[in-house]
């Protein structure tokens, strides 16, 4: 063990000769640690505030609903809400959207199962004024809606 300690004599001095350690330093590890301490926050609310991939997915699956909707109910010769139904008549189709389950499916001429929405607590289909009013309530608990009109006058 000496002989390791004679021959790094040098660095083992160097260390050994400093009283501590000098303004620079510690003005330099302070300015490291407050840089550090200042990002905290910012990665604490990115960590906190990720919202689940079901529900980001969710928020997409939406829009992309409502935009259909849109679409269809502007197209519809006529426009009818019965038991919570949604009765749309388009170049002699009757679609319908209707509540299944914990889903929103689309019929057309009452056949088939298109799934359009996922994952719905409750839906409310409403008349209004040459449109329909649409209010859904998703598993997690978030309440959204849409109001489309058509052009034509119903």
């Amino acid at each position: 063990m000496k002989i390791i300690f004679k021959e790094s004599n040098f660095f083992v001095k160097s260390i050994i000769n400093k009283k501590g350690f000098i303004l620079l330093d510690m003005l330099f590890s302070l300015f490291i640690f407050l840089i550090i301490v200042s990002f905290l926050p910012f990665f604490l609310q990115i960590i906190l505030n990720v919202q689940p991939i079901e529900k980001q997915l969710q928020n997409i699956e939406w829009e992309i609903f409502a935009q259909q909707l849109k679409k269809e109910v502007r197209m519809s010769e006529s426009i009818d809400v019965e038991q919570n139904k949604l009765l749309l008549y388009i170049d002699g189709e009757n679609i319908q959207y209707e509540w299944y389950s914990n889903k929103i499916r689309r019929r057309v001429n009452v056949s088939g199962h298109e799934v359009v929405l996922q994952g719905i607590e409750t839906i409310n289909f409403s008349a209004i004024a040459n449109g329909v009013k649409v209010m859904v309530k998703d598993q997690y608990m978030q309440q959204k809606e849409v109001e489309v009109r058509s052009y034509l006058n119903l």
